[in-house]
């Protein structure tokens, strides 16, 4: 998106400008949705079996976990 006018678009687009229909554009954030998803639990899988990895995650969240960075 080049500009904030695209946020505020109310018709779903494509980035070269087509249209998409409900249904297509439900279905691409379905996409998006659900590739979140695995990339979250391919992460938190890794992250478990590396011990060193979780020792950093665990550091992170001492550090960051309970402040409100808001």
């Amino acid at each position: 998106m080049s500009n904030f006018d695209d946020l505020l678009n109310n018709s779903p687009t494509e980035q070269d400008g087509a249209q998409l229909s409900k249904e297509d554009y439900a279905a691409k954030k379905q996409a998006e949705r659900e590739a979140a998803f695995e990339l979250s639990d391919n992460a938190a899988l890794e992250v478990a079996g590396n011990g060193d990895m979780f020792r950093q995650y665990l550091d992170v969240q001492s550090t960051y976990g309970g402040l409100d960075i808001s």
